[in-house]
């Protein structure tokens, strides 16, 4: 039975559990499609492909916010050995530019991973959604923690909070 994350409804924990309706096994489909839609796609020509030596996968959840505005997140990152990282976030809309709101979308990203931080740079994203990039540091023991971090918006500037848990997988933890 493949090893997956259950992420809590408040966005607060993330934990590893035993099932078969959670996430995807990462060797059986190493880009499993968003959640929410389908409508953009993984664009080839800006990112790397996963090399299959080391699956490895960094699982966020969290929450978005800048003055008037707050988005629920999920990620799944992809990483290499080097520590690129692809990947797609999936977004749930609170409320947009002061104003109650609830939709979903997804923004494909890439960018760089280290130990204690990661750098995402927006590729695509469904309407409603900006392409932002990202800097987040990951403070935790091991593999796991949690996350804050900064990003720049479609207003130019780096408004953007970011805040939740992180872990990172290997496909030998099963």
């Amino acid at each position: 039975m493949p090893y997956h994350l259950k992420i809590s409804e408040s966005h607060n924990t993330i934990s590893p559990i035993m099932t078969t309706t959670a996430l995807y096994r990462i060797k059986d489909n190493p880009h499993p499609p968003p959640y929410w839609n389908n409508s953009i796609s993984k664009p080839e020509d800006k990112c790397f492909s996963i090399p299959v030596d080391d699956p490895r996968v960094l699982f966020l959840s969290g929450i978005w916010t800048m003055p008037d505005n707050h988005y629920d997140f999920t990620a799944t990152i992809y990483l290499s050995s080097d520590g690129s990282a692809d990947g797609t976030m999936y977004w749930t809309a609170r409320t947009v530019w002061g104003e109650q709101n609830a939709y979903t979308g997804t923004e494909y990203v890439c960018g760089q991973v280290t130990d204690n931080s990661a750098e995402l740079i927006g590729q695509q994203a469904d309407p409603g959604l900006s392409r932002d990039t990202y800097r987040l540091s990951l403070t935790g023991i091991g593999s796991s923690g949690k996350f804050h971090g900064t990003s720049r918006t479609c207003l130019n500037n780096w408004s953007g909070r970011l805040r939740g848990t992180y872990m990172i997988m290997h496909e030998s933890q099963q």
